[in-house]
This record gives structure tokens, sequence and C-alpha cells, in this order.
């Protein structure tokens, strides 16, 4: 009982020393907002319309910056959403619904 009473006090001090850390965290005043679309697109504008109401309810404190049409990514290698019929991961002849026979 003792034990388990000093353990538990022991990790709410510890967790309870590590709460001022993360208050301390770096500033970041300005974001990338990496958008796939263009900027007439609906989504393009959805994205600019956030980008312009945090600004807006932040007082400015925090930007964000809209990169449309691939333009933050341009040049690089997709490496984290690849095909996973090119990999072998999926078969070609897999059913593609699990839904009743037609």
């Amino acid at each position: 009982m003792i034990r388990r009473l000093f353990l538990t006090l022991f990790l709410f001090l510890f967790a309870l020393s590590l709460l001022p850390a993360t208050g301390l965290a770096a500033y970041k005043p300005e974001y990338k907002l990496s958008v796939v679309v263009a900027q007439n697109n609906p989504w393009g504008g959805a994205a600019q319309k956030f980008a312009d109401l945090v600004r807006e309810r932040t007082g400015g404190k925090i930007n964000i910056k809209c990169y449309f049409a691939g333009q933050l990514f341009a040049g690089c290698r997709q490496t984290s959403f690849s095909s996973p019929a090119r990999e072998s991961a999926i078969s070609p002849w897999a059913p593609r619904s699990t839904g009743p026979p037609r």
C-alpha cells in the first residue's frame, strides 16, 4: 500500500515537472500549407479562407501561407503514399467489394 502511494506520488511529480517544459516550446509565427489543387478550385479557396480566418482570429500573430498546385513540394518524389498494388501488397485479382454478388 505504501509502495503504491510512493509510486503514484513519484509519477505525479514527474508528470508535473514536465508541464513547464511543454509550455516553453518555440513559437512559430508562420506556417506553410500545401494544397494539391489550384487556388480557383473550391478546396483551394477553402484553404485560403482558413488561412485568412486564422490570421484574423489570432490578431495577425499566426500566419499561414498557402502553396497551391503542389508548389511547395514541386520536384520532390512522393514516398509516403505509394501504390500498394505496385508494391504487391494487394493482389490484382482481389475482389473489389464485399457486397453481395450480382
